[in-house]
């Protein structure tokens, strides 16, 4: 009796309650016997069920857990989900390494069988479910948008799935084509296949049997056919296959030639007594043939050759003609014709048609042969080459595929819907054949190996048709200047126009040609020269394991038996990777970009890319963004099995000398790198990541590498960005570009194009034949260029801006063309320029590279553009981001690269001749009008600065500025120089003996210019430890009472011994204890080398003069030497370092460099006599300094003894700023940091602890030091800010302001009355900030609120290498703003103070050196200086070169040292001591010791005035480890 569905119910939820009972109630062990019994039972009825029955069972199971699944409420499914991963995970974390290998093992080995015993049905169906989860996973997680993206690299989440982002999926291929039934991506566009209807073929035929089956894996023996299909096509190929075949490894998933390709045919008979190749073959008897066959590949199934073999004869179409024609006519005269495009006669012209048998090859009647015609001779033993543009090319050498013959591509095949009667283009008819349909088979993506070498061929032909064009049209297109072609056609009629001009060459719009590449690397470089270095450079690569690849596989394919998957997919994912980066902005918003496709080695594609960051990355935030190790597996696992499979480098070297990148025994990727605890920077301009020991925090694994078990830890690993290597589960490298270093290595390599070739030229002219020897091309790319598929990609984009002299314009014609070409010449863009300027107001206003960005060049004319910014002041004109690239001009085509250079500083010109007008005159030449605008360095400089001095300055400042000229500017005639103006040198000194001997008639003489030539001298010996003969000037005559063999400076033994009675009574304790303890080791010889540890307002200055008086005061030697001008400039008799010790420009830290001193010269002995030196703000100088200088006087005093002997004082202070460290990392700085070098070890500390300007200003703000020395210890109060550096500043360290404004106003008042305030008033105060663009803002603003007129001085920037003119043009160099520079434009006003850049004379004007201007001329800046030992005095600034020493470009700037000085960097700001300072924090300290620094300028807080943001929040960076 059957019972109710209520009762069924009833009864098993009874019996399930029984059941839980019992299994509540039994232990341990007889629920293991349960289990084990119940798994028992379960495996026996799973081995007799059949395969239905098996089906069966799981599709009831599944409707099962379905219904279930649906009736679940959310609730109930996420409770579930937990409770099972909960379960798992316990599992997982009870199971042993072993086990849990064990475990994979067995679910591999399961899930393989399950494979194998599903049909090509099941698989088909598992598939479809499968992508139908992954969508459903997908869908849900697609609607959690994160709520903000801007800079999510640097807060990268290991719990967090990146991958099912909607912006990083490209989904299923579901689009289908309505014209054509193509199957595509949704992002994919919709002209890629059919041209949008316009190409319309017919779908190749199903091969006939027995060969579809083995494509598809329905014949016993398909493996095998598969695995050797390149064999078997070429025993049956009617034509030899010509190119060059590379291989690379034992696996080479991809098939690649270099150089040409070709296809050969011989006649239809072999000559007498030779075996039958190829087409020959068919023509012996079938049983010949497979007997020949099977002897030329013996490893072949002679079975399956002979199956092929009857399919071929009974359906190729031109087998079938070639033996009919040759059964009707044997004679060996007979000659065959097979037509390259010609339609059957029974067709529509305006139809793609297949060809029939009596219409592939017919009698030759020589009237109808075409230029790419075969004609087959019946026996004459020659090869002809086929045309690829003959339709027959494919079908002849690829018979296996196309086993009817149907027709390749031809030039006459017609466009549907073209009203001009267009062609189908080569690339069109490929990409057409490549598609996947939805409603046919598509055989070509059946044959695995030979589909590769199909695609190369078909790629090869695509390009071989537009060099064939170059080529053809190379023979009547000529090209020529317009005046060239203008005179020859007007002196000369009859001239025959096929004389004039020359041949064209490779044109830059060919993608890959030497020019295209070079136009590319030129356009980075306009990148940076408008944004500056590029932030990060990324290599994206394919992984051919990507689901969206392997889903539209076929049955037993892998991923690289189709590459037009690989390439569609990775085309896809590339621009979803750049929408990551520009829209999502996942690492700031990018300001432009650039990216460069590849592909080397194995063939996948990988693509490099440039990013260039509004917010650059900081030294400190590379950690965040970029690692070089492996993560933890416990806390990410995902992202631990990504980076093992695809970021891992190698293992090579003794894992894998076979390696790729093995050369020598050496790994040519620098691999295994060394270990590293914190990032630092290297010397190549990368960063030197952070790769810590399994010791010190580090992590290891291992992986089987060519069947063995290697362990990998983080010197193996690449670096990468966790969340874009999460994201795209692929091998993405990512480099942070740290300095300027790394450009010019960059930008060229992103556009260096694929791989080519090394070898011979034939013809070093002929580009296209170089092109197409020296050429690699794989499978990969081939498909790409096939799809059209870009292999550059920029933006914002760059117009090319043409460059020529009058008439001189490029101008292209033929023979039929040349006199209309005279009569209307192409208009270019320089001509357009010159037009615009004419008609538009707005246009006079700019440069000719600025025109792009508000206008658009189309149809030879420019016009407005109608998008982007409106431009205030200027109603209709719209500024766009598009940039402006005039061409490059090498210096040897000098009239053309001069007025290259006036387009670039001439604004609005309305002609040629107005580019070489100056002040209203025009000149002969443009270098003419160049050198009047002072736009090229000549001595004229020198000479005209040294006249506008003379004017009204005296002699002895003359002097000095001719000393300073010297020794920077480099003239190439300082003979010239002194002899034009030796007289205006010498006035004061004829003067002087004049009044002596009281003849106001003597003249000047011999007596008088040695004199002067002494003096010169002796301060080159001073300076720089120059003699003049050094710079072919005549050398002084010298007697005992001014010789030169020492430097000692003389000094009044009454005056330091008054100082030093007068001051010591006033040391404080601790430092009388350093006076007495330093003195002590001078006196005694003891060599003794002391730090002495000085706080800001400590009185370090005060006791260094003070020592420096006492040693002398006995008549010792003692030097002061600083790290810095200003600090030099406190000390008594104080120089820079690097003017003392000729430090080396060049700061490494792996070479033993020393000092450019001479050991005999007047600067070696007087080291040599030294006791003791003193170096203050020695914490500011890279110890590679400080050791090169030990290693020096070691040499010079011949003593193996620290520092050579000599009792070395260094003074500073390590809460104050370390050293620079250009875009250093904090382990970069530490590394410089003096307490690094193994010198510290030697040192003595010597401590000052009472703070003397507070002291001074009385015990009001006694609290002050203890806070300022709270705050460079990092110990200073603050809340919980969320970061280690934050700090809360308030009103007890100084006075808050919240706008610039009034910061201005407080340290600045009434500053438009600047010029009736004494220097000094000046002098005593400043503002600080931490960066130098807000300082540059500030200065800025400043200046516009003095009366006056600026004036602009422009440098002039020029390569060192004149070769690099063309790489680098000027414009491009104007743009730099390396540290230490002035700019490129600097504007002045009289009575605006300014501040020294070089050392031009120490201590006077040293590094640093504040001044105030007096005049400006267009060669001298005179300026009064208003800080150091002069202040009071006039000095006179001249240009002077200076070439940056931390470019990879070397270039030289001639500019005036100086930049504005009413604000400072914190840096620059360092030991020096102000009344009044305004300290601007709305951009944070970046560096350690910056803020304490800022804030200890002043002895009391009411002093200072402080710009904070407005919730008072700023950074103070302490590094704990330069304070132990």
């Amino acid at each position: 009796m059957g019972e109710s569905s209520p009762e069924r119910s009833q009864r098993l939820a009874e019996q399930n309650q029984r059941n839980s009972q019992v299994c509540a109630r039994e232990s341990s062990v007889e629920r293991s016997q349960r289990l084990a019994k119940q798994n028992l039972r379960t495996s026996a009825l799973r081995a007799r069920e059949s395969r239905l029955e098996r089906s069966q069972r799981l599709h009831e199971q599944n409707v099962r857990t379905s219904d279930l699944r649906e009736r679940e409420s959310s609730v109930e499914r996420s409770q579930r989900l937990a409770v099972q991963s909960l379960r798992t995970s316990e599992l997982r974390a009870q199971e042993s390494s072993l086990e849990r290998s064990q475990r994979l093992h067995e679910q591999n080995i399961r899930t393989s069988q399950l494979r194998e015993r599903e049909s090509s049905v099941e698989r088909l169906q598992r598939l479809r479910a499968q992508a139908e989860r992954q969508q459903l996973s997908t869908n849900r997680v697609r609607n959690r948008i994160l709520a903000n993206s801007n800079r999510l690299a640097f807060r990268y989440d290991p719990q967090f799935d990146y991958a099912q982002q909607a912006s990083v999926q490209i989904g299923v291929m579901n689009k289908i084509c309505s014209n054509c039934s193509a199957k595509k991506w949704a992002d994919e566009p919709n002209g890629m296949c059919c041209a949008s209807g316009k190409v319309c073929l017919p779908n190749l035929q199903e091969p006939p049997q027995p060969i579809k089956n083995l494509l598809t894996n329905n014949h016993p023996l398909s493996g095998h056919f598969l695995t050797n299909i390149r064999k078997y096509n070429s025993l049956f190929q009617m034509t030899s296959f010509g190119a060059k075949e590379i291989r690379e490894g034992n696996f080479m998933p991809t098939f690649k030639i270099e150089g040409q390709v070709y296809h050969l045919i011989g006649s239809l008979l072999p000559p007498s007594g030779q075996n039958p190749q190829f087409l020959q073959i068919y023509f012996i008897s079938d049983a010949d043939q497979l007997s020949l066959r099977s002897s030329i590949a013996p490893t072949l199934k002679m079975d399956l050759i002979h199956e092929l073999q009857t399919a071929l004869n009974n359906h190729n179409v031109y087998i079938r003609s070639f033996k009919q024609n040759l059964e009707l006519n044997s004679s060996d005269n007979l000659k065959l014709i097979v037509h390259s495009d010609r339609t059957p006669q029974t067709a529509h012209r305006g139809r793609y048609n297949a060809p029939t048998v009596n219409e592939v090859a017919v009698l030759l009647v020589d009237k109808d042969k075409g230029p790419r015609d075969i004609v087959l001779h019946g026996r004459d033993g020659q090869l002809k080459r086929v045309s690829e543009l003959h339709r027959s090319y494919d079908p002849l050498q690829y018979p296996i595929m196309f086993v009817t013959g149907e027709d390749g591509y031809y030039l006459t095949i017609p466009q549907q819907g073209s009203a001009r009667n267009k062609t189908v283009s080569c690339m069109q008819f490929y990409a057409f054949r490549l598609m996947i349909k939805s409603n046919s088979f598509n055989p070509l993506h059946y044959y695995r190996d030979l589909f590769s070498q199909y695609c190369v061929d078909m790629m090869a032909k695509m390009i071989s048709e537009r060099l064939n064009y170059i080529c053809r049209n190379q023979q009547r297109l000529r090209a020529d200047d317009y005046i060239h072609l203008r005179d020859a056609l007007n002196h000369d009629a009859n001239v025959d126009p096929s004389n004039i001009g020359q041949h064209v060459i490779l044109p830059s719009s060919f993608t890959g040609s030497p020019r295209f590449m070079h136009e590319k690397t030129q356009d980075a470089m306009t990148y940076v020269r408008n944004y500056g270095r590029p932030d990060l450079f990324v290599t994206f690569t394919c992984n051919p394991e990507w689901p969206e690849i392997k889903a539209e596989l076929v049955p037993g394919q892998r991923s690289f038996d189709r590459h037009d998957i690989i390439s569609r997919v990775f085309h896809l994912k590339m621009k979803k990777f750049i929408k990551l980066f520009v829209k999502e902005q996942i690492f700031g918003k990018v300001k432009c970009y650039m990216a460069s496709v590849e592909w080397q080695k194995r063939g996948l594609p990988h693509c490099h890319l440039l990013f260039w960051l509004e917010t650059k990355i900081q030294p400190d935030e590379i950690d965040s963004v970029i690692v070089a190790e492996l993560p933890d597996q416990q806390i990410d696992p995902v992202l631990h099995d990504i980076i093992t499979k695809n970021m891992v480098h190698g293992p090579c070297g003794e894992h894998n000398l076979a390696a790729p990148c093995m050369k020598n025994g050496v790994c040519t990727k620098k691999y295994p790198r060394r270990f590293m605890n914190d990032t630092q920077t290297g010397e190549d301009g990368y960063p030197v990541y952070r790769r810590r020991d399994t010791g010190n925090g580090g992590r290891s694994t291992t992986l089987q590498i060519r069947g063995n078990m290697v362990t990998i830890d983080n010197r193996w690993i690449v670096p990468y960005s966790p969340l874009l290597c999460k994201t795209f589960n692929a091998h993405i490298n990512v480099e942070y570009c740290h300095s300027v270093q790394a450009i010019k290595y960059i930008c060229k390599y992103i556009n260096k194009g694929s791989d080519q070739a090394t070898f011979s030229l034939r013809n070093p002219h002929d580009e296209v034949e170089n092109y197409v020897n020296g050429r690699y091309i794989s499978t990969s790319e081939a498909v790409w260029r096939l799809f059209e598929f870009p292999i550059h990609e920029r933006h914002p984009t760059i117009v090319h801006l043409a460059v020529h002299l009058e008439n001189g314009q490029r101008v292209y014609f033929t023979p039929g063309t040349a006199h209309q070409v005279v009569q209307n010449p192409r208009n270019t863009t320089l001509l357009a320029f010159f037009a615009l300027c004419n008609e538009d107001e707005f246009a006079k206003t700019l440069l000719y590279h600025e025109v792009p960005q508000y206008y658009t060049w189309a149809n030879n004319t420019f016009t407005r553009r109608r998008r982007g910014e409106d431009v205030v002041g200027h109603p209709g004109i719209k500024k766009d981001a598009a940039l402006g690239r005039v061409y490059g001009i090498h210096p040897s085509q000098s009239e053309c690269f001069y007025l290259r250079i006036l387009q670039h500083h001439v604004r609005g010109p309305t002609s040629f001749a107005y580019l070489k007008t100056v002040n209203g005159i025009v000149k002969e030449t443009y270098q003419a009008a160049c050198r009047d605008r002072g736009l090229l360095e000549n001595d004229d400089h020198w000479g005209n600065t040294l006249s506008e001095a003379s004017l009204s300055h005296c002699p002895k400042k003359l002097r000095e500025l001719f000393v300073v000229i010297l020794l920077f500017c480099q003239p190439s005639e300082p003979l010239k120089l002194w002899d034009t103006f030796k007289d205006q040198f010498c006035e004061d000194i004829r003067h002087r003996i004049r009044q002596q001997n009281q003849d106001n008639t003597l003249p000047f003489t011999e007596v008088i210019y040695n004199e002067v030539l002494i003096e010169i001298e002796n301060k080159l010996l001073e300076l720089n430890d120059k003699n003049l003969s050094d710079f072919g000037l005549p050398s002084p005559v010298r007697t005992q009472n001014n010789t030169i063999d020492t430097m000692v400076q003389q000094y009044n033994s009454n005056d330091l011994t008054a100082f030093v009675n007068d001051n010591v009574p006033k040391l404080v304790p601790d430092q009388r204890h350093a006076y007495e303890t330093i003195v002590d080791s001078v006196n005694n010889n003891m060599g003794r080398l002391f730090f002495l540890d000085a706080p800001g307002g400590t009185g370090k200055t005060f006791l260094a003069n003070l020592i420096l008086a006492k040693i002398r005061q006995s008549g010792k030697i003692a030097i002061a030497v600083a790290s810095s001008g200003i600090a030099a400039t406190l000390l008594n008799e104080g120089k820079t370092a690097h003017s003392t010790f000729k430090l080396p420009l060049s700061v490494s830290l792996d070479q033993r460099s020393t000092c450019s001193i001479r050991k005999n010269g007047p600067l070696g002995k007087l080291l040599q006599d030294a006791s003791l030196v003193i170096w203050d703000e020695c914490t500011m100088s890279h110890r590679a300094h400080v050791e090169a200088v030990d290693r020096t006087l070691k040499d010079l005093r011949s003593s193996a003894n620290v520092m050579g002997g000599i009792t070395f004082v260094f003074a500073g202070d390590f809460r104050q700023t370390l050293p620079v460290v250009n875009r250093g990392t904090r382990a970069d700085i530490m590394k410089a940091c003096l307490k690094s070098s193994h010198l510290w070890t030697s040192v003595q500390h010597l401590n000052l602890r009472t703070n003397m300007r507070a002291h001074l200003h009385g015990n009001t703000h006694s609290n002050f030091p203890q806070q300022l020395l709270k705050l460079g210890e990092g110990i200073f109060p603050s809340l919980n800010l969320g970061t280690d550096y934050a700090v809360t500043l308030d009103e007890s360290l100084g006075q808050i302001v919240y706008n610039l404004d009034s910061l201005i106003d407080a340290i600045y008042p009434d500053i438009e009355n600047l010029h009736q305030n004494d220097f000094r008033w000046l002098c005593c105060r400043a503002i600080v900030s931490p960066r130098n663009e807000t300082v540059n803002e500030i200065n800025n603003l400043i200046m516009q609120k003095v009366p006056g007129e600026v004036k602009c001085y422009k440098s002039i920037d020029t390569v060192t290498n004149i070769e690099d003119a063309v790489h680098y043009p000027q414009e491009f160099l104007n743009s730099l703003n390396p540290a230490g520079l002035p700019p490129h434009e600097l504007s002045l006003k009289v009575g605006t103070p300014i501040m020294l850049l070089r050392n031009l004379s120490p201590p006077n004007m040293c590094n640093g050196t504040r001044l105030l201007i007096k005049e400006l001329k267009d060669n001298l800046i005179v300026a009064k200086i208003i800080t150091g030992p002069a202040a009071g005095e006039l000095a006179h600034i001249p240009r002077i070169p200076m070439i940056p020493t931390d470019l990879p470009i070397p270039f030289k700037r001639l500019q005036f040292p100086v930049k504005i000085s009413f604000a400072l960097t914190i840096n620059k700001s360092q030991g020096q001591t102000f009344k009044l300072v305004g300290i601007d924090l709305r951009k944070e300290c970046f560096t350690h010791g910056q803020l304490y620094v800022a804030l200890s300028r002043v002895g009391a807080p009411d002093h200072q005035y402080i710009l904070l943001p407005e919730n008072n929040i700023t950074s103070n960076v302490v590094y704990r480890e330069a304070l132990q």
